[in-house]
């Protein structure tokens, strides 16, 4: 019996194979003949066999040479909970973690922590975890409003899988701690670009206060001084609110 191998994951040493009779076959290495693994797309003779758990194929070799063999990469960025991904493979590691966050939705806040993975060259998210905490923010008028934050974090890697129609190459996927290293330093770089601004920004605003105060002699002194106390602690409060931490949602995993 003839065969195309359907997938087989070398790292769980098993996959499945359609034969040429219409049926899908469970394969095992220690099933195939010789010592390299089968590989997605392979055409394959086997022996076939049933058991209690349903077709297997036994003796399987291949029955054409494959050249040089790329990898077929998932078409949309993955995320599971676990340190592994059914069907895949991950060919590069990675020692960094990123997270999503949105008070719109979970969906959101995973949509963008598949859209950050996206840019650092990961097709995977793995050891995805999801919090939530509450935000606040002055209502326009009605008091304070409450609302979610949903967090989604993770581990980004390289998942693919061996085939003879896969268009990638291995060395080409390597470098994503690289890629997030060299990112992480652009925004931490953007970062202090937003507190220079805030600062310069409460800087001027307490010149000002403070030239008021001295050049107004209308002003009685204590009342200078209370104007100088209220805008400074103003500026303190919105230091940060004019901050903006761009590299917050990168960092290594230590």
């Amino acid at each position: 019996m003839e065969g195309t191998v359907n997938s087989f994951l070398t790292s769980k040493g098993y996959g499945f194979l359609r034969g040429d009779d219409g049926r899908d076959y469970f394969v095992h290495h220690r099933d195939i003949v010789g010592a390299n693994p089968v590989i997605e797309g392979q055409r394959v003779a086997f022996e076939e066999s049933a058991t209690p758990k349903g077709y297997r194929a036994r003796r399987v070799r291949p029955v054409e040479v494959t050249g040089a063999t790329g990898y077929v990469l998932p078409e949309e960025v993955l995320a599971t909970r676990h340190a592994t991904l059914k069907g895949w493979e991950v060919l590069v590691e990675s020692r960094w973690i990123i997270s999503g966050a949105s008070r719109d939705s979970p969906d959101a806040a995973m949509a963008l922590l598949k859209e950050r993975a996206r840019c650092l060259g990961a097709t995977a998210v793995l050891d995805v975890e999801y919090s939530k905490m509450r935000g606040a923010e002055s209502g326009s008028g009605s008091g304070t409003h409450y609302f979610t934050i949903h967090h989604f974090d993770g581990r980004p890697v390289v998942a693919g899988k061996p085939s003879v129609h896969g268009q990638h190459r291995l060395d080409a996927l390597v470098g994503l701690d690289a890629r997030a290293a060299q990112l992480k330093k652009a925004l931490e770089a953007k970062t202090q670009r937003s507190r220079d601004m805030a600062t310069l920004v409460v800087t001027v605003i307490l010149v000002m206060a403070g030239s008021a105060c001295l050049f107004m002699p209308a002003i009685p002194g204590w009342v200078g001084l209370l104007l100088l106390a209220f805008v400074s602690l103003f500026s303190i409060a919105l230091w940060p609110a004019m901050v903006t931490d761009h590299d917050r949602w990168l960092a290594l995993d230590e």
